[in-house]
């Protein structure tokens, strides 16, 4: 099993893809990301200049399921974005397919359905129900 701090280099990678494409492609945006160590609620805070409105996205860089073709989270993570008051929107950096995916928390995640009985306390959603943002 990797460490905790291969873990977060591994998960700073992916966050740091997804940083590139939205400056690159979504030009109108400031970002705003945690100067605090450790575990943070969410990855970032966005300012669209373009619709005068703020998000949050969090980004999951982990392969997915050969078996099923989805992706999940943990269940308290779900019902944290859930109380944070602005739209969150989950991009998985997938390893496997070598692709960015995912979209709006509340959209992707099929209403909080929970599936999967031999995986608790995580919620899973369908890959082909997300929308493809880049691949690397």
């Amino acid at each position: 099993m990797a460490s905790f701090n291969e873990c977060v280099k591994y998960g700073d990678w992916g966050e740091k893809l997804v940083d590139n494409w939205m400056l690159n492609v979504r030009k109108s945006v400031a970002i705003y990301g945690p100067i605090t160590e450790g575990s943070h609620p969410i990855d970032r805070s966005v300012y669209s200049k373009k619709n005068h409105s703020w998000f949050l996205y969090d980004v999951k860089t982990k392969k997915s399921s050969e078996k099923y073709k989805n992706q999940g989270i943990d269940l308290a993570d779900y019902e944290k974005y859930q109380t944070l008051g602005l739209p969150v929107y989950i991009f998985f950096v997938d390893e496997r397919l070598h692709k960015c995916y995912g979209g709006e928390l509340n959209k992707i995640f099929d209403n909080g359905k929970i599936y999967m009985a031999e995986k608790e306390n995580v919620i899973f959603a369908d890959i082909a129900n997300m929308k493809q943002f880049f691949k690397f």
